[in-house]
């Protein structure tokens, strides 16, 4: 075997070496992790948070669909008042809204 030839291999042990250590710890690191997803906690904690999450879009969900309703009848005025002010902000706390913003339909387009 000529010296070429040993560099060679050398030099791609070297290279391949740390590759290799790599791979298999990270491999070893995804198993671990996938593992500690399956633990019956984790299950247990995500299954609440997204029931807790559903709940919350639900409810805001009503709350704006009655806000809406309510200020469909009863449109807020492009300048309102500081005391219907504090009423739109009451009523946006109570929707978890934090914006509200009126189109009146103008020439056949809708204006803010």
């Amino acid at each position: 075997m000529s010296l070429r030839t040993r560099l060679m291999l050398a030099l791609l042990a070297m290279a391949l070496l740390p590759t290799l250590v790599f791979t298999l710890y990270t491999r070893y690191q995804i198993g671990v992790t996938s593992e500690w997803w399956t633990l019956p906690g984790i299950e247990r904690a995500l299954d609440s948070s997204l029931e807790v999450s559903r709940a919350v879009v639900a409810r805001m969900d009503t709350e704006v669909s009655d806000q809406t309703e309510r200020w469909a009848l009863d449109p807020p005025r492009a300048s309102p008042s500081r005391e219907e002010r504090q009423k739109l902000e009451l009523d946006l706390d109570d929707a978890g809204v934090d914006l509200l913003q009126v189109y009146h339909r103008e020439a056949g387009a809708w204006r803010l």
